[in-house]
């Protein structure tokens, strides 16, 4: 069981039931802290029906952000995962997905000379190789737009960013947020 701590107050802002490394990787809803302090095993060694029930015990004790109850960032209440039991209907899914089940083109391949076809359409051909190629005037002009690109200074952690970085990791989604 892992507790995800805020830097500014140290109050907990997730919390999970882990699996081995899961509570160090960034595959998920919410960031990992950098520090890795702030990452709390409370648990260990639980069975998967009791990390669940302790799971879903701290995050209705702590409450939900999203649902306005509380501070946690959880997205559920908690209680289920890929490694909990898969319902009937998920397993006649995953059954038909792997027999190809609507798909007319399971099991075949396509010809080498269909798949040159299909590269040169896609990529065009240059050089005798497959890829775009640009021009040095192309390549200056792109640097040039990204250098003037008006810049954005996020609210919470002060720094300047260009648009495409602040609308994704920065204002409303920045992790100094919380």
């Amino acid at each position: 069981m892992v507790v995800y701590l805020r830097k500014k107050d140290l109050t907990p802002y997730y919390v999970g039931k882990g699996h081995r490394d899961r509570a160090w990787r960034k595959e998920h809803s919410v960031k990992v802290p950098t520090d890795n302090n702030r990452i709390i095993i409370i648990e260990s060694k639980l069975t998967e029906v009791g990390a669940f029930a302790v799971e879903r015990s701290l995050i209705r004790w702590y409450g939900r952000k999203d649902l306005g109850l509380g501070i946690l960032r959880n997205l559920t209440d908690g209680g289920e995962g890929a490694t909990g039991p898969k319902s009937k209907l998920w397993k006649e899914s995953a059954s038909r997905n792997r027999k190809g089940v609507g798909n007319s083109f399971y099991g075949k391949k396509h010809k080498p000379e269909s798949k040159a076809k299909m590269g040169k359409s896609f990529f065009g051909e240059s050089n005798g190789f497959y890829g775009k190629q640009h021009s040095l005037e192309q390549r200056q002009k792109k640097r040039e737009e990204k250098l003037n690109a008006t810049r954005q200074q996020c609210p919470y952690c002060s720094k300047v960013i260009d648009p495409m970085n602040y609308a994704r990791w920065h204002g409303n989604n920045c992790k100094f947020k919380n």
